[in-house]
């Protein structure tokens, strides 16, 4: 999952620009880019740290809702420090090598996690 970060004016703007809720608001918006296949699934990300905080991530019927909170029974849980989620979803880092330095972690649908970060 690489969101390609831009402000109102269209304008790419840099990694000490924006903020994990940045990325969040993000989602909804680029979430047809992720894949060509149909997604529908609950994915909550824990963002820890500082400036962290946890987002539900609702994907169904080719619509993307997003909601601050905890989900009970997602099908993925996405956690990482906020600001490793930050350099993951914005592309400045692998997912790959962040999962095997242990810096995300995944709990559910690894073929999930698969589909969303096109491993």
């Amino acid at each position: 999952m690489v969101l390609l970060i831009e402000n109102l004016s269209g304008r790419i703007i840099g990694m000490n620009s924006y903020s994990i809720e940045d990325l969040i608001a993000l989602v909804p918006s680029s979430i047809d880019l992720l894949t060509t296949e149909k997604i529908d699934a609950v994915i909550q990300i824990n963002a820890t740290g500082q400036d962290g905080g946890n987002w539900v991530i609702t994907i169904q019927d080719n619509r993307c809702q997003i909601s601050a909170g905890l989900y009970e029974s997602p099908d993925i849980i996405i956690t990482a420090e906020a600001k490793e989620a930050i350099a993951i979803f914005s592309g400045e880092k692998n997912p790959i090598a962040e999962y095997m330095q242990g810096k995300i972690h995944f709990t559910g649908s690894m073929v999930l996690a698969m589909k969303l970060f096109k491993i």
